[in-house]
C-alpha cells in the first residue's frame, strides 16, 4: 500500500545524505520512520510464486566482492563467517559475494569458488553459522567469461565468451601490471549449453553447502551478460541473432538452477544500464523488456536491477513484471531515505544495500531505530586483511562511533586492490 506524499516528505525532511554513488557522509534516519507507522520496507515480502519464501523485511544485503579468500578460491571461514553473521537478521536476505561456478569462471586472484570440495566445506561452515541467526542466505553464482585472462585460467587457456570480442582496455595481472585484455574464445553451441548446465551443477554444490537459494549473476559484463548484449553476442546459432535468442542462455541457466532449488529460491541479477567491462546493447529497452517477459513464467524469487537514474527508464517494464507477480529488488546508491521512498511508493519490492552494509553490520537495526550510519573506508574494501571487513562496530558497542577511527589509520595497502595479490 502506497503512503501519502506528505508522509514520504516527512521522512525526506529528516534525512540528510547525498544520493551520489561515492558519498561517504554519515546518514541520520529520523525517528519519524517509527513514529509515523511502519514503512513498507520493514514489512514481510514473499519471494517466488511456487512455495514462496517469506522475508521478514525488505532490506537486502547485496552481493559484494570482498576478496578475503585463499589463492585457490577457498574462503577464510572464520572471518568470512564473522562478516556474514554480523550482518544477518532473522528473515533478512543476504547475498554472498560473487562466487565462481568453475575454475574457468575466475577473473582474478582471491575470488571465491564453489567448484571443489574444499570450497563446499568452507562455505558449509559459514552457512551453518548464518543459519543460527535465522537469516535467508543465497549464493551468487558467477562466471566471468571474457573478463578473465589466461593467467587465471586452467592450463593458461584463453577465456571464453559468447563471441570473440575483446574488452577494450587493460587487466591488472600479478607481477605484470596492466596488460591488454585478450580476445576470448567463442564457445561452441554444445559448450554454451554445457556452461548453462554448469550453473545447475554449481547450484547443487551451493545446496550441498546449505545455502537457501542462489542468485545468477547476469550483470556487469560477465558471461550471462555477454550472451544478452548485442555488442558482445555476434553469434549466428540458436544463442545469437534475435533478442529472444540472445536471452536463451540466461533462461537455460535459470532452468538448470530451478531443477536444483525450485523457482522460489532462484533469483537473477541484471544490469540493463550497465557499462562495466565494455558491455553495451543497441536497444536496452527492447532487450530487457523481452527478457523480463520471458522470465515471468518461471515465478523466480526475484530479479535484481541496479538502478541508473540517468539511464533509460525501465520502470514501466519492471512494473509490468511485478504486476504479473514478479518480485523486483533494486539497488544502487540508495540512502535510507530514498529506499523508504521507493518501496513506499511501490517503485520497488525491496532495496539491496552494499557499501552501507559494509560499514554498518547492524544496518537493518539502524534503519529501524533511526540511528546514524557509520562511514565506510573504501581503501579497505578489497584488502586481504580482516581490517575493514569483520571489525566494523555496531551502534550498541560504539554509539558515538569513535572506535572505528582507531582502525582507519591502518590501510594495509596504498592501493585498494593491491593486496588482492598478496598471499596471507
Amino acid at each position: 500500500m502506497s503512503r501519502s506524499n506528505s508522509y514520504i516528505q516527512s521522512i525526506l525532511n529528516h534525512l540528510a545524505d547525498s544520493n551520489e554513488p561515492e558519498s561517504n557522509n554519515c546518514t541520520a534516519v529520523s525517528p519519524c520512520l517509527v513514529q509515523s507507522g511502519i514503512p513498507r520496507i520493514l514489512t514481510p515480502l514473499k519471494l517466488g510464486g511456487d512455495q514462496p519464501l517469506t522475508l521478514n523485511h525488505r532490506i537486502v544485503m547485496a552481493s559484494m566482492a570482498r576478496h578475503r579468500v585463499e589463492l585457490d578460491g577457498t574462503i577464510k571461514a572464520q572471518h568470512v563467517g564473522d562478516y556474514y553473521v554480523q550482518r544477518s537478521t532473522p528473515g533478512g536476505l543476504i547475498l554472498s559475494e560473487a562466487t565462481a561456478i568453475s575454475a574457468e569462471g575466475v577473473v582474478s586472484l582471491r575470488a571465491p569458488g564453489i567448484y571443489t570440495q574444499s570450497h563446499i566445506d568452507a562455505w558449509r561452515t559459514v552457512v551453518a553459522r548464518v543459519k543460527e541467526t535465522n537469516a535467508v542466505f543465497f549464493m551468487q553464482l558467477w562466471h566471468g567469461g571474457r573478463a578473465s585472462h589466461s593467467a587465471f585460467q586452467p592450463d593458461n587457456q584463453l577465456p571464453v565468451s559468447s563471441s570473440p570480442v575483446a574488452i577494450s582496455g587493460t587487466v591488472m595481472l600479478p607481477k605484470k601490471g596492466a596488460i591488454p585484455f585478450e580476445t576470448p574464445r567463442e564457445l561452441t553451441t554444445e559448450e554454451a549449453y554445457d556452461r548453462a548446465r554448469e550453473y545447475g551443477r554449481a547450484a547443487q554444490r551451493a545446496k550441498d553447502a546449505g545455502f537457501d537459494g542462489v542468485e545468477i549473476h547476469g550483470a556487469n559484463g560477465y558471461l550471462v551478460d555477454q550472451f544478452l548484449q548485442s555488442t558482445t553476442n555476434q553469434r549466428t546459432d540458436e544463442y545469437g541473432g534475435s533478442v529472444e535468442n540472445r536471452c536463451k542462455f540466461a533462461l537455460l541457466c535459470v532452468e538448470e538452477c530451478i531443477k536444483v532449488y525450485g523457482s522460489s529460491r532462484v533469483g537473477i541479477r541484471l544490469a540493463p544500464h550497465g557499462a562495466q567491462a565494455g558491455i553495451a546493447d543497441a536497444n536496452p529497452v527492447e532487450t530487457w523488456t523481452c527478457l523480463l517477459r520471458m522470465l515471468l513464467p518461471y515465478n523466480l524469487a526475484y530479479v535484481v536491477e541496479p538502478k541508473d537514474f540517468n539511464g533509460p527508464n525501465l520502470d514501466p517494464y519492471l512494473k509490468t513484471y511485478r504486476n504479473g507477480g514478479g518480485v523486483v529488488i533494486t539497488c544502487g546508491a540508495y540512502t535510507p531515505a530514498t529506499a523508504v521512498q521507493h518501496v513506499d511508493t511501490d517503485t520497488s519490492d525491496a532495496i539491496a544495500f552494499a557499501r552501507l552494509f559494509i560499514s554498518n553490520p547492524d544496518l537493518v537495526e539502524r534503519i529501524k531505530t533511526g540511528r546514524p550510519l557509520q562511514q565506510y573506508e573504501s581503501s579497505l574494501f578489497y584488502s586481504a586483511h580482516w581490517n575493514g571487513y569483520s571489525n566494523y562496530p555496531t551502534f550498541s558497542t560504539d554509539p558515538e562511533m569513535k572506535e572505528w577511527g582507531k582502525w582507519t589509520s591502518y590501510r594495509g595497502t596504498s592501493s585498494p586492490r593491491a593486496s588482492i595479490y598478496k598471499s596471507k
